[in-house]
């Protein structure tokens, strides 16, 4: 199932329709956008994981959730959990050059 892709190689990730209607459509939206977090999470890369980290927070910036005040909260502190660990790893990254 897929959830996010990009449209070509030099474009960012975009959410599928099929995200978007599953977290639309769920009885439990908020196990439905745990879950699309999880797999937003980079499990594979290749190049600077901190840029990786950055583009995700970007994907789940775009995410729309409707205007419930619960599922917002928790895509921006997903969100800026991701920011948080970009800006670690790039950290990591700059000193181990």
């Amino acid at each position: 199932m897929t959830l996010f892709a990009r449209p070509d190689n030099k474009s960012p990730h975009e959410w599928t329709s099929l995200a978007v209607r599953l977290l639309k459509s769920a009885p439990q939206s908020m196990a439905v956008l745990q879950t699309i977090i999880g797999r937003a999470n980079p499990s594979s890369w290749s190049g600077s994981f901190s840029a990786k980290l950055e583009s995700r927070a970007k994907l789940l910036e775009k995410l729309d959730v409707d205007s419930s005040v619960e599922l917002q909260q928790s895509k921006e502190a997903a969100r800026a959990k991701f920011v948080k660990e970009a800006e670690a790893e790039r950290r990591a990254e700059t000193e181990e050059e």
